[in-house]
């Protein structure tokens, strides 16, 4: 599986280590590992090689203005649920 690695090692400097914009090959070179018995297999959802389509993502809503001004009047703080 080195030719794989090596091709990830070099997208990687490519592009700045950002792991994300090399992340089929990191499938790859994970898919490589298991067919050879070099790691337990796993499907690659599991490790976190999701495929999903912006499309089918929905848009998270939009706080209106009031609705934040509220949030800010009554001291809102992100993560904690509302009474």
């Amino acid at each position: 599986c080195s030719d794989v690695k090596a091709e990830y090692m070099e997208c990687l400097k490519l592009n700045g280590m950002k792991a994300e914009a090399c992340k089929k090959l990191s499938g790859s070179y994970l898919k490589c590992r298991m067919e050879r018995k070099l790691m337990a297999e796993e499907e690659l959802s599991r490790l976190g090689f999701h495929e999903v389509e912006a499309a089918n993502k929905a848009p998270l809503p939009e706080a209106s203005e009031s609705d934040m001004h509220q949030r800010k009047k009554a001291g809102f703080i992100a993560g904690v649920p509302r009474r």
